[in-house]
């Protein structure tokens, strides 16, 4: 059944009044007619007139035309029952027949109204409820999907019913999601809540920032609950590598914290293994062992630093490296066009180089030849540079590293004294450490090259040049951050001076600065514009091996066509894939259910025609740890919000009637029928605009025909 109305904007008044003006206007119009014509004739052209301006009018006043329509709609009520292995796990599998005796007895009573299904890893309908008996075998919980059903669910559903433990090994948690649905969700306990006797590896936790070679605290929590004098050992591994033990005097009921010393003996990825020896009477052994990846950095950033001469400049700079432990610094110092002093050239390797430093370079006796391959190394290798420009660099010989500076420029005569001022404070080139509260104009002066610089588009403008304490336009530091190449320059000589000032204000600040650009420049090749890798660093038994990959290039332009693949054990019995483009950048394979073991992988990118290739290295683990069995404790917690924020109620196995008699209450209450409405804007109607147009035009041709004036 369907029921329909008609409004204006102004009210149906409005429609009466053009009603009576359409028809009395034509009215007046074709109440004579030269030539004369019959009655028929007139009638048809006030016809055809008055309704053309009636129509007009009454586009003009905005009509809405509403259609509510009736149609049966059934109350469904959707159980879902938890069926992954951590209730098994727990002992509480054998509550599976109590679990099928709720089913029957609620599809008895809701055999129309009522679906049901299982869920772990992935959502199931159950066909016949009469017959299934959960058997426990998903090897992951995952309530979230539960949420996302039940959105995604075009039926009537009037209320969900959850029988699970509520431990969450799969996905997010699902409360607040659920509490924005509407839809009452009543959750059935299966279990109970008491303490298990359990040892157990809680979490591990480490620095983000590891060196090759330095000592980091990894850091191990252990917990205790319900186990009488346990002593157990925890071995510590690298790789499958054993590197320590260690006994652990464990009262009952307790919560210890270990640390080990890990000095890592090489950069990479590296997997860390700690494994807690079981004892008689515990629940689970699978939460006695934690895996976690950390990646390994080498261990000291390496420095390239080019001079054109000898100055004081270079001096105090070169000191303000070779002050931080982080970095070692090979120096090259020209001195004429054929001699250096210190290393040299043989010492400087760019491809060994993490961060190039210029300063005072090229200078007026640096050859061509010399400049020609430094320019292809920062150019060609993305190799992330830092331009100290003053009185020792030859400015003509500068536009050759036009590429990679971060502002151009023209030769002025004007030399300028100046003092820095902040012009731009969100850097962390100006807003590292010590100097995020430091007034630059605070410095001492220093002298700005001859030299007209503007910022290229993309670069910033650190810091300006302030000429008898009033700030000027001229920029003295710029950055400039294209993705994964980054550059800085300082416009500036006799920045020596910011090094010997006597002010307890600025002590330190030249060694920060330094510092601050050599960091920020460094992590230019630490982010993920490219990268191949699996979906996660640790699947379970039976779950399918995915990788995945993003390729963007420099512009951040998605690439389409290139060739990217992924070897599996690439030193030993290989097994090589390649990657499917889903678009957009974005590639994709799944290598199937996996053997249980380590694996490491390489995987390659190769850009069509451009010469240019990217590889990935790292590892994985496939069934290491049972994630159903680390905790097996009832979360009552959870089932307890879940109910109580979506307007459900909390049941046991045990009064399970009562959620029944509810459940039979809420459908019999809810309405069977539902109501779709309809609205259209009979503006917007082609039709109806048209109408009118046809009108007045077959109205014209019967009065050209009649011969009416």
């Amino acid at each position: 059944m369907s029921d329909f109305s008609l409004s204006v904007s102004t009210g149906y008044i409005w429609l009466f009044i053009a009603l009576l003006f359409s028809a009395g206007f034509t009215y007046l119009h074709y109440r004579r007619t030269q030539p004369p014509l019959s009655f028929l004739f007139r009638s048809i052209l006030f016809l055809l007139r008055a309704t053309a301006i009636f129509l007009i009018i009454f586009i003009l006043l905005e009509p809405v035309f509403r259609l509510n329509s009736r149609e049966e709609n059934t109350p469904v009520n959707v159980v879902f029952v938890d069926n992954s292995s951590s209730i098994a796990a727990a002992g509480k599998g054998d509550q599976s027949a109590a679990i099928t005796a709720f089913l029957r007895s609620l599809n008895e009573a809701l055999p129309d109204n009522t679906v049901f299904a299982s869920f772990g890893i992935d959502i199931k309908e159950i066909d016949n409820p009469e017959d299934f008996t959960p058997d426990f075998s998903s090897p992951l919980t995952n309530l979230y999907n539960i949420i996302t059903k039940l959105k995604d669910d075009k039926r009537n559903v009037v209320s969900a019913v959850i029988i699970s433990d509520g431990i969450i090994t799969d996905g997010s948690n699902p409360v607040y999601q659920a509490a924005k649905e509407g839809i009452p969700v009543f959750t059935v306990a299966v279990g109970d809540s008491a303490d298990q006797k359990d040892l157990r590896i809680t979490a591990v936790s480490h620095n983000d920032l590891i060196y090759a070679g330095r000592a980091s605290v990894i850091s191990v929590d252990i917990a205790n609950d319900g186990i009488e004098n346990a002593n157990p050992v925890i071995s510590f591994y690298e790789d499958g590598k054993f590197l320590e033990s260690r006994p652990v005097i464990f009262p009952k009921d307790s919560r210890q914290n270990l640390e080990f010393v890990y000095t890592p003996t090489g950069s990479g990825e590296k997997r860390l293994d700690f494994k807690m020896e079981s004892v008689n009477g515990e629940i689970s052994a699978e939460n006695n062992k934690k895996q976690v990846f950390i990646r390994v950095r080498e261990s000291r950033i390496r420095i390239a630093l080019y001079a054109g001469a000898p100055s004081a400049d270079l001096r105090f700079l070169y000191q303000a490296l070779n002050s931080d432990a982080d970095f070692e610094v090979k120096r090259f110092i020209e001195i004429s066009g054929s001699k250096s002093l210190d290393e040299g050239l043989s010492a400087v390797k760019p491809d060994s180089s993490d961060v190039f430093v210029l300063c005072g370079f090229p200078g007026y006796t640096t050859s061509d030849d010399r400049i020609r391959r430094l320019v292809t190394a920062l150019s060609e290798r993305k190799k992330p540079v830092l331009f100290f420009v003053n009185r020792d660099t030859d400015l003509k010989k500068l536009v050759r590293f036009n590429e990679v500076l971060p502002f151009s420029f023209s030769v002025s005569n004007e030399v300028t004294e100046f003092q820095p001022w902040l012009a731009d404070s969100r850097s962390s080139v100006v807003n590292y450490q010590a100097l995020n509260s430091f007034r630059f104009d605070e410095l001492p002066p220093v002298v700005y090259p001859g030299i007209k610089a503007l910022p290229k588009p993309g670069s910033v403008t650190l810091l300006k040049a302030g000429i008898r304490n009033v700030p000027t336009d001229k920029p003295v530091y710029i950055s400039r951050d294209i993705y994964n190449s980054r550059s800085l320059a300082l416009l500036a000589s006799d920045t020596w001076k910011w090094k010997l000032q006597n002010n307890s204000k600025i002590e330190g600040f030249y060694d920060n600065f330094v510092s601050a650009a050599i960091r920020w420049l460094h992590a230019a090749g630490n982010r993920d514009n490219i990268y191949v890798k699996p979906v996660k660093k640790s699947f379970i038994s039976g779950e399918e091996t995915q990788f995945i990959a993003q390729v963007f290039d420099d512009g951040l332009n998605p690439v389409e066509n290139a060739d990217v693949s992924v070897t599996i054990n690439p030193d030993n019995n290989p097994t090589s894939l390649p990657l499917i483009p889903e678009g957009s950048g974005f590639y994709k394979i799944s290598f199937g259910q996996l053997p249980p073991g380590n694996y490491s992988y390489t995987g390659l990118v190769d850009f069509k025609g451009s010469g240019l290739n990217y590889s990935a290295k790292g590892s994985f683990v496939v069934g290491a740890i049972d994630p159903e069995k680390i905790d097996l404790k009832l979360n009552r917690t959870l089932l307890y919000s879940l109910s109580g924020e979506t307007g459900g109620d909390y049941f046991s196995l045990a009064n399970s009637q009562e959620l029944i008699d509810r459940l039979v209450k809420i459908t019999r209450s809810s309405s069977t029928e539902k109501i779709i409405a309809s609205e259209f804007d009979l503006r917007t109607n082609f039709l109806l605009l048209l109408i009118p147009l046809i009108l007045l035009a077959i109205e014209w041709m019967l009065r050209k025909t009649f011969g009416l004036l």
